[in-house]
Parts: structure tokens; C-alpha cells; sequence
């Protein structure tokens, strides 16, 4: 085992943007993050950088429900710890249970020696006492803890963490776009975004629904001069929990009403891609997390539809005005009257792109 090595691990190489995007971060801030370690970021392969048809298989694989494809990702996270110094949980809701590599990893954590750290994660919320309790002993002697909302600041300050714990705000934050690839924008065109994801009560009939109310919203709120183009966003790819069936049926929603469409998905353009595509829109109508984040970090105005607390903790976090929130209320959809605020007034979150930025890198960069 090398002393040096710091292995980050996540649900990297699984055609989910909001987690490549992770991935793409750490790499990119290896040097402040982890000062003085050589960081490897373990990653599933991409079926997008995949040249051979075995490579594309092994990816597929990699991204499975299936026996084996767990029985992958375990492989792959068990050499990793035992090859590791310090094992790094890179991003996302990863700690609201012990479950499947991460359980195996703390299992085997007194054998390999590997310290841990987080950054950019949430704790909880968990299901019941149990995950509770096995979370707070896992990540009780971390070194070191940067979560991503306040929510999470309070639990890991109830769970009397030995190491350090920070408050820096979505990983997102450090992303640097590439120079070469600006944002688009046309003074004849409004271009409108829509982001959606499958979760239990929002499926391909909702997402006509709703695709129905934002063409009513864009009639309502129609510019001289311009014409409407909707960019429908499939941020994850993954071919059974992904979002391609759902932008479909949006797209015909919006063919049948006459509106030009387009359709981006992660898969095909990769992360800068989506970032680029994002930052050009004029507004975001968003259900997946990262497509709000992302959003906001490009200063675009953007409605996010509260499906899950960690949607509530990031618009509570950035001071989103009271006018473009959507809390999910109990799955009813919003309607057109929701949509149009911010298509017609919008108005930025109180606190600012420059703020949230800076904070971060006061809590990442500084171990």
C-alpha cells in the first residue's frame, strides 16, 4: 500500500451528470483538495470514452443493477481500499445508510489502515435508527467532513466527529468550464430548459403534464421578437433509473404544440457540454438537483421542483425568493401559474454565485 495514494470513490462512470460532475471536480482541484497526495479517481468506465465493444460492455456492466455489475463495483471498491492511504467519498447523498461497497469498505477498514474523509456529501436522511447508528460509527473518526447542506452541519455535529467538519456547499462550485466552450446566446431566441427525473409518483405521464403546463407558461409570457426553443435535458442516462423515456414524451408534448425543441443528454455531450448548454439558457425548469446547481452557478434564473430535502436544503441554503419555489406538495405538479414567474419576472437567489463560490473554497480547499 502506498502512503500517499488518497482513492476517491462515487457513483462516478454511471452516466449520472450530477456525480460525473463530482468526479470531474476533484480531479481538476486534486492538488487544493488533498494537498500532497497522489489522487486517483476510481471511476466506472464511460460508455461515451469506450472505443471497444468489450470496453462498452464492461461499462454497461459496471452501470447495472445486476449480480454481477454489483459484484464489479464491490471488486473494484475492495482493491481500492486495500491500495489506498486514504479512501475519499467524493459528492452526493452517500451517507444516509451503510450499504453494499460502502458497508464492505468499513468492514474492512481496520485491516487495510485506510484513513477516510468526505467532501461535498450529505448525512442522512436516514430510514430509521439503525442506519442512524451505523453511519454515526462509520464516519465518527474521519479526518475530515465537508458536507454540502446545513442539514447535514447539524447531524454531524450530534454524532461528536472526531475530525474535521465544514460546511462548503455543493461540490459543483469549484467546477472551471472549459475556456473553448462558451455559453450560446441568440437576442432572437429565449431558450428554456427542463430538466426531469423519474422518482416514485413523477413518471412519463407527469412529464407530459407538465411539459402541458410550461407550453401554457411560455404562451403566457411570450417576447416580441423572439421565438420559444426548449432544451430538454436527460442528465441521467442509465438505461432502467434514467431520464430518456421522461424527455421524450416531453418532446412530443412540445412538437405537437409547435414549440422547437432540442435534446441534450449527458451521455452524449459529457459534463462540460451539459455546463456550457445550461449556462446559455435565459431559464431552467428543473426536478434533477445538478441541472438547478448548475443553473444557478451560471447565473440563469431557475424554478426547482422540491421532491427530495436535498432540493429544499439548497434552495434554503442559496436564499431562493419565495416567488420561484416549488415545494412538491405532497407530488402535486406545478401549473403554469407556478412556471411563470420565472419566465416572465425571474429574480436571482439572495445569496450570490461570487458568495457561494468563495465559501466553498474557504471550506475545500484549506484541509
Amino acid at each position: 500500500m502506498s502512503n500517499n495514494v488518497a482513492s476517491v470513490v462515487g457513483y462516478y462512470g454511471m452516466s449520472n451528470y450530477g456525480d460525473d460532475l463530482f468526479g470531474e471536480v476533484i480531479a481538476e482541484n486534486a492538488a487544493q483538495l488533498l494537498p500532497g497526495r497522489e489522487v486517483r479517481i476510481v471511476r466506472g468506465i464511460s460508455p461515451r470514452r469506450s472505443r471497444s465493444r468489450l470496453g462498452r460492455r464492461a461499462a454497461e456492466l459496471y452501470a447495472t443493477d445486476s449480480t454481477a455489475g454489483s459484484m464489479l463495483r464491490l471488486g473494484v471498491g475492495v482493491v481500492s481500499l486495500f491500495r489506498s492511504k486514504c479512501m475519499v467519498l467524493g459528492g452526493g447523498s452517500v451517507l444516509a445508510n451503510l450499504e453494499g461497497v460502502r458497508r464492505i469498505q468499513n468492514k474492512l477498514a481496520p485491516f487495510s489502515k485506510t484513513r477516510f474523509q468526505a467532501l461535498g456529501v450529505s448525512i442522512g436522511p436516514f430510514e430509521n435508527k439503525a442506519s442512524q447508528e451505523a453511519v454515526a460509527a462509520f464516519i465518527r473518526s474521519f479526518d475530515r467532513i465537508v458536507v454540502r447542506d446545513a442539514s447535514s452541519m447539524e447531524i454531524g455535529r450530534s454524532f461528536a466527529l472526531t475530525g474535521q467538519l465544514r460546511m462548503g456547499g455543493d461540490l459543483a462550485a469549484l467546477y472551471r468550464p472549459k475556456e473553448d466552450n462558451p455559453p450560446s446566446h441568440h437576442p432572437e431566441v429565449r431558450q428554456v430548459g427542463v430538466a426531469v427525473c423519474p422518482f416514485p409518483g413523477f413518471g412519463e405521464e407527469e412529464a407530459e403534464l407538465m411539459a402541458r403546463e410550461l407550453v401554457e407558461a411560455l404562451r403566457s409570457t411570450e417576447v416580441a421578437g423572439k421565438r420559444d426553443v426548449v432544451v430538454v435535458y436527460s442528465l441521467n442516462n442509465h438505461p432502467v433509473h434514467g431520464d430518456d423515456s421522461l424527455a421524450m414524451r416531453m418532446m412530443l408534448v412540445f412538437a405537437e404544440n409547435g414549440i422547437y425543441a432540442t435534446h441534450v443528454r449527458h451521455v452524449d455531450t459529457g459534463v462540460d457540454g451539459v455546463w456550457a448548454s445550461i449556462a446559455g439558457l435565459d431559464a431552467m425548469i428543473a426536478v434533477r438537483l445538478h441541472a438547478a446547481i448548475t443553473a444557478y452557478l451560471n447565473r440563469v434564473p431557475f424554478v426547482l421542483l422540491e421532491y427530495q430535502a436535498k432540493c429544499t436544503e439548497f434552495l434554503s441554503d442559496i436564499g431562493q425568493v419565495e416567488s420561484l419555489q416549488l415545494p412538491s406538495r405532497n407530488r402535486v405538479l406545478p401549473t403554469s401559474a407556478d412556471l411563470i414567474p420565472v419566465l416572465a419576472s425571474p429574480v436571482l437567489p439572495v445569496f450570490t454565485r461570487e458568495d457561494y463560490v468563495e465559501r466553498a473554497k474557504a471550506a475545500y480547499f484549506h484541509a
